[in-house]
């Protein structure tokens, strides 16, 4: 599941997987 993230740094600190996505400008986390 991919979710669509805002705030990376919290996303860091969760210790997922972050990525930028090749088709859109959107930051998503898996």
């Amino acid at each position: 599941i991919k979710k669509k993230i805002e705030d990376i740094e919290d996303v860091q600190m969760a210790g997922v997987t972050v990525w930028e996505s090749d088709t859109a400008s959107a930051t998503y986390y898996e």
